[in-house]
């Protein structure tokens, strides 16, 4: 699946005329093949569990998808959401061992974490979240 975008840039990477560029994508999108909303809420369901609503949002325009339709593929992720999924992959990766303090865990984690997408704020409740479920202050 790609959008407007995309296609179109693939196809003049591959030498057509940006003629033959405009019949293909107006065909594409008059059929159906091409949504751009569609693909936005397709990419949003497929990465919510995985990365932060500016990810998200970042890949979406790298992709060339407008503003208005990235905001509307985003509008259910909401904070609760991402904090859910950023505890989620905190449980997967800060396996705190003997020798590692509260402090490095977060570190590392939740750099991972804000590269993958989740602010600050999410981060710092994700962590609260993850450390009272561990039994741990």
């Amino acid at each position: 699946m790609h959008s407007e975008t995309e296609l179109s840039r693939k196809l003049e990477q591959r030498g057509y005329e940006p003629s033959e560029i405009a019949g293909v994508i107006a065909t594409c999108l008059r059929l159906g093949y091409l949504d751009d909303a569609a693909y936005a809420t397709a990419l949003v369901n497929r990465r919510v569990s995985s990365r932060g609503a500016a990810a998200m949002a970042a890949e979406l325009r790298a992709k060339g998808v407008r503003r208005g339709v990235v905001d509307a593929a985003l509008a259910p992720i909401d904070r609760e959401t991402e904090i859910e999924a950023a505890v989620a992959h905190l449980a997967r990766y800060a396996r705190p061992g003997s020798d590692t303090s509260a402090r490095a865990l977060l570190e590392r984690v939740g750099s991972r974490l804000q590269r993958r997408g989740y602010g600050p704020q999410v981060v710092r409740e994700a962590w609260r979240r993850y450390l009272a479920a561990a039994g741990a202050d």
